[in-house]
């Protein structure tokens, strides 16, 4: 344990620790993308994607290591036991107001659901190590486009669901937990105002994409994690959770059953099945705003309560 170290030693020796479990894993990943490379054949990758899995795994139990040996966080963590014990194919929606988020739930999915894959941004995939170990896992890259950008070039438009439909063919591979932030970005006060939010603590959900993958999904979805994330302090960063100035985790899910009607709609055509959906989702983000509000009172500041 070296949470008693000093706050900027800590993140350095936290760091580290990340680097080099991703260096290790990433001579292993590209190892093998050197030979599906040189291969080039569509059954040597269907073949290797349970390695990267596996491999994607390992990394991911080691920064789960790293973060319980050297960070005393409290976790507080409730309704994972409501998951289907054996792996299969889930949605996961969660709010986002960080980077860390997506380690949180690596950190306390693994094991506990089938491998946990989300949607990227398409400049991500440029980043050194990560960008070519997410491509190897078939993580989707997805370009999103303004709504300025598509009335002055219209042959965009749908491009963005394409991605989509092409990333559910390969979650159909074997069982995946696919990961979609609704909110579509990082919570801030600056977005909550100006997108006049009627939740407290989240964003407006964004219900293309989800309506999307639902489709295409159907067949093979088992259910939805819904799950909370709340923080102590509320406002974090990737140096604040290495530096340990996290304090507290709190983790919040719920298993449910996806209605039928909300898988078979055309999102783009349907008037009535836009609205049944987003009274659905709209549901499930009222009770979300709640649970956080609830947890709030509990570990907040008043300062902290207050924004926004």
């Amino acid at each position: 344990m070296l949470f008693f170290l000093p706050a900027t030693v800590l993140g350095l020796i936290s760091s580290i620790l990340f680097a080099l479990n991703l260096l290790l894993c990433s001579i292993l990943f590209f190892t093998v993308i050197f030979l599906r490379a040189l291969l080039r054949s569509e059954w040597f990758h269907k073949l290797t994607i349970p390695y990267f899995v596996w491999m994607g795994s390992f990394w991911i139990l080691v920064n789960k290591l790293i973060i319980r040996l050297v960070h005393r966080i409290d976790w507080d963590i409730q309704g994972l036991e409501t998951l289907p014990k054996k792996p299969s194919w889930i949605m996961v929606l969660a709010n986002h107001q960080s980077w860390v988020d997506i380690l949180v739930l690596q950190t306390l999915l693994i094991g506990k659901s089938a491998f946990l894959k989300f949607y990227l941004k398409e400049s991500l995939r440029n980043v050194p190590i990560l960008g070519q170990a997410w491509e190897s896992l078939d993580f989707p890259f997805m370009k999103r486009y303004s709504r300025e950008f598509l009335e002055k070039h219209p042959e965009y438009k749908g491009k963005d669901l394409e991605s989509i439909r092409e990333s559910c063919e390969k979650f159909k591979v074997m069982p995946t937990s696919i990961m979609i932030f609704l909110e579509g970005t990082r919570f801030s006060t600056r977005k909550h105002a100006n997108q006049s939010s009627p939740y407290r603590f989240l964003l407006k959900p964004k219900l293309g994409g989800f309506a999307c993958a639902l489709s295409e999904m159907k067949d093979h979805l088992e259910g939805l994690l819904n799950v909370t994330i709340v923080y102590s302090p509320r406002k974090v960063t990737m140096w604040d959770l290495f530096s340990g100035k996290i304090k507290k985790i709190v983790f919040r899910a719920e298993f449910i059953l996806i209605p039928r009607e909300m898988m078979e709609g055309h999102f783009e055509t349907d008037e009535d099945y836009r609205n049944q959906l987003g009274s659905w989702v709209n549901d499930i983000w009222n009770q979300k705003d709640e649970t956080y509000e609830s947890i709030a009172k509990t570990i907040f500041t008043p300062e902290e309560m207050d924004e926004p």
